[in-house]
C-alpha cells in the first residue's frame, strides 16, 4: 500500500513540475491509501503493544491502584474502538453517496476504513487482552 502511495504522488509531482499538467486523481488516491495505512498502523501498533503510553504516574502507584488503573485504561480503550466502529459505520452510511470525484468512486470507500480499521483493532485489542490473561496464567502454574 505504501508503495501505491509512494508512487501515485511520484506521478503527480512528474506530472506537475516536469509535464505542467497535474494529475487530477493523483491527491485522492493517496488520501485514500493513507488513511488505510494509517488504520493498518494502529492495528499494528496494538498487536506489537508499541502505542505511546504515559507511565509516569502509575510508576508511583501501588501495585493494587496501578492494577485498577490498568483496568480501568483496558475498558476505556475497548469502549473507544467500539465508538469507532459505530460511528464509523454511521459516517460512512452517510458519506456513500457522496463521490470522490476525480476517483469515480463513492466515498463511502474512504469512510469505511474507520469500521474496518476499528474492527481490525478491536481484533488485536481482544488478541492482546487474552495473551496477557493467558502469561498471568502459566506464571500461576509454573508459581505452584
Amino acid at each position: 500500500m505504501f508503495s501505491v502511495m509512494f508512487i501515485t504522488l511520484v506521478a503527480q509531482i512528474f506530472s506537475r513540475q516536469v509535464l505542467n499538467s497535474p494529475l487530477i486523481w493523483t491527491e485522492e488516491l493517496a488520501r485514500l491509501v493513507f488513511v488505510y495505512i494509517a488504520m493498518i498502523g494502529v492495528t499494528l501498533g496494538i498487536k506489537y503493544d508499541q502505542h505511546v503510553g504515559i507511565e509516569v504516574l502509575s510508576d508511583k502507584f501501588s501495585p493494587g491502584v496501578a492494577k485498577v488503573v490498568d483496568l480501568v485504561k483496558i475498558i476505556l480503550t475497548g469502549i473507544i474502538i467500539i465508538l469507532l466502529i459505530v460511528i464509523g459505520l454511521e459516517i460512512t452510511k452517510r458519506k456513500a453517496s457522496l463521490d470522490l470525484i476525480s476517483l469515480g468512486i463513492s466515498s463511502g470507500y474512504l469512510y469505511a476504513a474507520l469500521p474496518i480499521g476499528g474492527v481490525m483493532m478491536f481484533i488485536r485489542y481482544a488478541e492482546g487482552i487474552y495473551r496477557r490473561v493467558r502469561v498471568k496464567e502459566l506464571k500461576e502454574v509454573e508459581v505452584n
